[in-house]
């Protein structure tokens, strides 16, 4: 974890607090990393960062993604630290008590993140249904539930 901090994250001062981030175009290794910090009960969330986009002198970026720690963790992340690098030594002059916006709380080893908005939309498409004898699985680190089979009624 340190070493990506140390190479892809950020550590510096806004408006006179302490802020974490990581960033990369790989969302995969973000939320793996994602899951590591929820693994040390250190809130954070991931948004895209820039998307993808090609200059006007044909430079093409594709679209990243960035990891927020909650100003209130900075402390807890110094705290894994394996050397004292210059962004560990920063990390520790956070003195950010303030609550983060981010609504996740850390219960009986589980993450529980407030659904913030539900939208519904019209598919037609194929749906597939991933059964097994519970009827509940999860889908990286997101509990599930299959839906009923519903028969084909089209004559």
């Amino acid at each position: 974890m340190q070493g990506f901090l140390d190479s892809d994250g950020s550590v510096f001062k806004d408006r006179g607090k302490i802020r974490v981030n990581f960033t990369s175009v790989n969302l995969e290794l973000l939320e793996d990393i994602q899951d590591l910090l929820y693994a040390l009960e250190i809130k954070n969330s991931i948004v895209i960062h820039q998307k993808e986009y090609t200059s006007k002198h044909g430079i093409h970026s594709l679209q990243s993604y960035r990891i927020n720690i909650a100003k209130e963790d900075n402390l807890k992340l110094s705290e894994f630290a394996i050397y004292e690098s210059r962004k560990i030594k920063l990390l520790k002059e956070s003195t950010s008590v303030s609550k983060s916006k981010m609504n996740i709380k850390f219960v009986n080893n589980c993450v529980w993140l407030k659904v913030e908005d539900i939208a519904e939309d019209v598919y037609t498409g194929t749906v597939y249904n991933f059964e097994c004898d519970t009827h509940t699985f999860a889908c990286r680190c997101i509990m599930t539930h299959n839906c009923d089979p519903l028969t084909d009624q089209r004559v």
